[in-house]
């Protein structure tokens, strides 16, 4: 349970508790609608009555749902916490380690979601690797070559032979 503010000074102050998890996970849920949104009206529209009976009508229809509710919730959290308290959280996500690597973490495997199908899959596997294990520090450079190659050989060439799988 978190510890709200009681007073105007102490809503002042950078340091206190808020609701965090309702402001980003309104920020994530709108993104996820606008995809169903996007999603939903890029689907085929056939019969009489149009995009009403079209596969894409509930997609969309919930997308804006989620999204209004996701704004109207955001909005509350910053009408209620104002925006000190967003600069407040950021500059202890900075400061602490575990968020720091988890974000930049993040970062490296939509890198590599980006490279997949633009690059030799082999070969996105060997960056992907070689940066994970470079980051994570994995051992001296000849041992971080070692994994990273040994990897991308079990990851991108024989888990797709054992399985039949398509290589993208």
């Amino acid at each position: 349970m978190t510890i709200q503010p009681s007073s105007d000074k102490e809503r002042d102050h950078d340091e206190y508790y808020w609701p965090v998890g309702d402001f980003v996970g309104g920020i994530l849920f709108m993104a996820m609608a606008l995809f169903f949104i996007i999603g939903g009206l890029r689907m085929p529209t056939r019969g009489a009555s149009g995009f009403v009976t079209a596969a894409g009508f509930t997609p969309v229809l919930l997308g804006i749902t989620v999204f209004v509710l996701n704004l109207t919730l955001v909005y509350l959290v910053l009408t209620t916490y104002g925006y000190r308290s967003i600069i407040g959280w950021a500059k202890g996500c900075i400061q602490d380690e575990i968020a720091r690597r988890w974000s930049i973490l993040t970062l490296i495997v939509g890198g590599y979601v980006f490279m997949v199908g633009r690059v030799n899959f082999v070969l996105a596997n060997v960056i992907f690797f070689a940066v994970v294990f470079t980051y994570l520090r994995a051992g001296n450079w000849w041992q971080i070559v070692f994994y990273t190659v040994l990897s991308s050989v079990i990851v991108g060439i024989i888990v797709p032979w054992i399985f039949a799988m398509p290589m993208p």
